[in-house]
């Protein structure tokens, strides 16, 4: 994962590319940096819907959780930007297999184990200096839990027997404030 004026802050070997895996990673990076002021991503699905998805206009579960933090997600249109991923993607996958496979890496527990020391000494060699020089990340305030924001959420509407429905199930709200107020609510 890399911000615009970074180089790779952190990376992560896992099973599937889903929104999961990018909040673990995301998760890893505010730990370790801070929260960033903007991500640089492709359009990948994880991060924006794209036609004929039914849910066009509506936030992923990624780009919901960028807006309660704060991060700007810029999505890389040009063949050019596209280009600059890539090319970095690219060199980063060629130095890398020759590292797993030095070490004997098997497991993807291993893999992020060479990946942990991996990325001081590629970011070391191939990093060019930012133009600004502003740091890209910010402290997490107080109050504010990532693990509370980086976690799937999916609004639904309390019907008069005080249930919620969720993937095919019924669920009972209990509201401790006020149960009869929430009847018809979205939560």
């Amino acid at each position: 994962m890399t911000t615009p004026r970074g180089p790779s802050s952190i990376a992560l070997f896992c099973d599937l590319e889903n929104t999961h895996s990018y909040f673990s990673l995301l998760d890893g990076l505010i730990r370790r940096c801070g929260i960033p002021l903007a991500l640089y991503a492709d359009r990948h699905a994880v991060f924006k819907y794209t036609p004929p998805s039914e849910a066009a206009g509506a936030p992923t579960q990624f780009s919901r959780a960028m807006d309660e933090l704060g991060v700007q997600l810029i999505f890389a249109q040009s063949p050019q930007a596209k280009g600059r991923v890539e090319r970095a993607a690219g060199t980063f996958q060629d130095r890398l297999v020759s590292e797993l496979r030095l070490a004997g890496a098997t497991t993807i527990d291993d893999a992020n184990r060479v990946l942990e020391d991996f990325l001081p000494s590629f970011n070391g060699r191939f990093k060019v200096p930012a133009r600004e020089s502003e740091v890209a990340y910010r402290a997490v305030a107080e109050g504010v839990c990532p693990e509370k924001i980086l976690c799937f959420k999916y609004r639904r509407r309390v019907a008069r027997d005080n249930t919620v429905r969720y993937r095919w199930r019924t669920l009972v709200y209990v509201n401790c404030d006020d149960t009869l107020r929430a009847i018809r609510d979205w939560i």
